[in-house]
């Protein structure tokens, strides 16, 4: 193989060499750059574009800032400042951003993410300031959990569930910030009663828990919509081994999922819960009906021998794991054969 002239070799490491020493080790057009998305994030988009335009006058070829320049202009929706917003015209322009932003596919850009910051924590802020724990039904312990700040979006979201104890748009997020912040164990109950109640609302179509979104990707496979995915998704979870059922939570909430489930009580549809999501919630409120009587109400038998028929007429082959489930327990209870893993 033939070489290359050596002095042409010696040239090139020289042109090399030059260029280096053209490109300066610190271009004051980045630290434009870093600050305009420091204003953006400040709510400060006048000044922001400003000086998104210095830093584009040195790189103007750079097609990220440029989409990021374009876009502030219809997210910005000219909006003047943050001195002037309220809350509720901070509340509109973060969902009419979130909605532009799922539309044009930027919810993972720069851009998006430190303006939504910005919004969230300037209302947060608002809202603090006039004690209100709610603007439009959002519960101030979901922005905690919007801004990442997790143990505040517990706190809050906990006081709230208090009050409202089937609420699973609060118990998916209060699941998922217990999740992050490694408390598995809470974070499976949460979980358990999200997906009990109503799991359409539980927020997440992926969760942090690995093993709950792997078996509503699972139920998906077969070819189940999202919808009845989810309707489904504690049943098989419990299935296959992955959480439990939830402890019940008071005796009220027993009486009340009693009450909800005999308000929806229809015969069952001759092609099984998999296919019918009313029969999916009907087998799954049945089902934690009799585990909470089993365990913590065992006196109202009447009530555990309506949930046993209506689980066994929806699904026999889950109730026969169940029913299996019960016969370890009470063999485990007699001392016959070594505990397993408990019902639920």
């Amino acid at each position: 193989m033939r070489k290359k002239p050596r002095s042409r070799q010696r040239k090139s490491a020289s042109g090399m060499a030059h260029e280096q020493e053209e490109m300066p080790l610190f271009n004051p057009a980045l630290s434009r750059l870093s600050k305009a998305f420091d204003l953006v994030e400040a709510l400060l988009l006048e000044e922001a574009r400003s000086e998104f335009t210095e830093y584009l006058k040195v790189f103007p070829t750079d097609v990220e800032i440029l989409n990021a320049y374009s876009s502030l202009e219809w997210l910005g929706r000219g909006k003047p400042g943050k001195a002037i917003l309220d809350e509720e015209e901070l509340y509109k322009w973060w969902r009419t951003i979130r909605k532009d932003g799922e539309r044009y596919d930027i919810l993972d850009t720069q851009l998006y993410s430190r303006l939504k910051m910005g919004i969230l924590r300037e209302l947060l802020q608002r809202l603090a300031a006039t004690g209100k724990k709610n603007i439009h039904d959002y519960h101030i312990g979901l922005l905690y959990f919007q801004l990442e700040q997790y143990p505040e979006a517990i706190r809050e979201l906990r006081l709230a569930i208090g009050q409202k104890t089937d609420a699973s748009s609060l118990l998916g997020p209060l699941a998922e910030a217990l999740y992050r912040t490694g408390d598995r164990d809470q974070a499976e109950v949460a979980y358990g009663l999200a997906l009990l109640y109503e799991p359409l609302k539980a927020g997440f179509k992926q969760f942090a828990h690995r093993g709950i979104t792997s078996t509503q990707e699972k139920l998906e496979e077969t070819g189940m919509s999202y919808e009845l995915a989810r309707e489904n998704l504690l049943l098989q979870c419990w299935l296959e081994g992955v959480i439990g059922l939830p402890p019940m939570p008071s005796v009220v909430s027993l009486h009340q999922l009693i009450t909800k489930t005999r308000e929806i009580e229809t015969s069952a549809d001759i092609a099984g819960r998999f296919v019918d999501s009313v029969d999916a919630r009907l087998f799954r409120w049945a089902l934690q009906i009799a585990c909470w009587i089993r365990n913590e109400a065992p006196h109202l038998t009447a009530e555990l021998g309506w949930a046993h028929g209506m689980m066994q007429a929806r699904d026999e082959r889950a109730f026969e794991v169940y029913s299996e489930r019960l016969r370890l327990e009470e063999l485990q209870e007699k001392g016959t054969i070594a505990p397993t893993a408990r019902l639920g």
